[in-house]
């Protein structure tokens, strides 16, 4: 999320003196029988290792990498209106 925050983008002088680590495996969640599921680098590299799922997970998720700048701008943009508490 860093590299598509709009604050860290707002500073490229900042954003081209860090590196960011990348790790191979971004997360895992366990599964039942001692197996678990691995998110790697890529929808193309998680979607292979699932498997029959693995066209089931592209067809999900690749709308949203390809379209990730759009959905960061959107998601991290300023609230526009506070709501009022219950």
């Amino acid at each position: 999320m860093v590299t598509i925050s709009p604050f860290f983008r707002a500073f490229p002088d900042v954003r081209d003196a860090v590196s960011l680590l990348k790790p191979d495996v971004v997360m895992a969640h366990p599964l039942d029988g001692g197996h678990a599921v691995c998110v790697e680098g890529s929808v193309a590299q998680t979607a292979r290792s699932l498997g029959a799922d693995g066209d089931r997970y592209r067809r999900l998720f690749s709308p949203l990498v390809d379209d990730a700048d759009a959905l960061a701008a959107l998601v991290l943009a300023p609230l526009r209106s506070l709501h009022a508490v219950p």
